[in-house]
């Protein structure tokens, strides 16, 4: 799988529409729906399912390279689009969107879909935006700010 540095905006952008393999299938278990309940009182467990993307590992986050630290930048949308059956296992894939120059880094949109196993119909479109940001020294600058 080819890697891109993170700094290489253009680079990230030609990635943009390749779907990546589906990652590791985890099952939705009865008890973790009712621990999640017990601590939000969502019973329907919708972000249940935005919190379970990081235990499926989506394929293509790791193509992105050279960076120092990447934060969750936030969530650009999320369209819950079918029902999450209790004891169902989900999978989760995903594909870049774009990449924007930031002035801290590079802001990556990614789109992940997540699907319950056996369907075709995904349950879940999440566009995530993490910032890649390097320490600084591409830029000339050094762990205090630009470099005099």
């Amino acid at each position: 799988m080819e890697q891109v540095r993170f700094d290489d905006v253009d680079g990230i952008n030609a990635l943009a529409g390749e779907v990546g393999a589906w990652g590791e299938a985890v099952e939705v278990t009865p008890e973790m729906v009712d621990r999640f309940a017990a601590l939000t009182g969502d019973h329907r467990h919708r972000f249940l399912v935005v919190a379970l993307i990081p235990p499926m590992a989506p394929p293509g986050l790791e193509r992105i390279v050279g960076y120092s630290s990447a934060p969750n930048y936030g969530a650009e949308r999320v369209r819950f689009l079918a029902p999450v059956p209790a004891g169902s296992a989900l999978r989760a894939r995903c594909q870049v969107l774009r990449a924007e120059r930031r002035p801290k880094g590079t802001l990556v949109t990614f789109e992940i879909e997540v699907g319950v196993v056996g369907s075709e119909e995904p349950a879940l479109l999440y566009a995530l935006q993490l910032l890649y940001m390097g320490t600084g020294q591409e830029r000339g600058e050094g762990a205090c700010g630009p470099s005099a």
